[in-house]
């Protein structure tokens, strides 16, 4: 398979598994993704001056909507945080 087209395989088969974890934090927490994205677009460009990519957006909603669930301790760098718990504190404990 031509790199693109894998390429483009695994960035579909990513939207999808940002969408089922989409759905499933709006049923546990009442999520709002269109919000949460606007938000994280405001605070990104807020903080750095520019406009954020489409998946630097994808990454920072997929980590406020799967880090609940991730185990205490098991690979929640702070780097990766900053972001989503500016939008959503309540889904990240130390």
């Amino acid at each position: 398979m031509p790199p693109e087209h894998d390429h483009a395989k695994r960035a579909a088969d990513s939207q999808q598994l940002l969408q089922e974890a989409r759905e499933k934090t709006r049923k546990q927490r009442d999520y709002d993704s269109e919000k949460t994205r606007q938000k994280l677009a405001s605070l990104f460009e807020e903080q750095t001056g520019k406009q954020a990519h489409k998946w630097q957006i994808d990454v920072s909603e997929a980590l406020i909507c799967i880090i609940p669930y991730a185990p205490p301790g098991q690979s929640r760098p702070a780097c990766n945080l900053y972001l989503p718990n500016s939008v959503h504190p309540e889904t990240v404990q130390p």
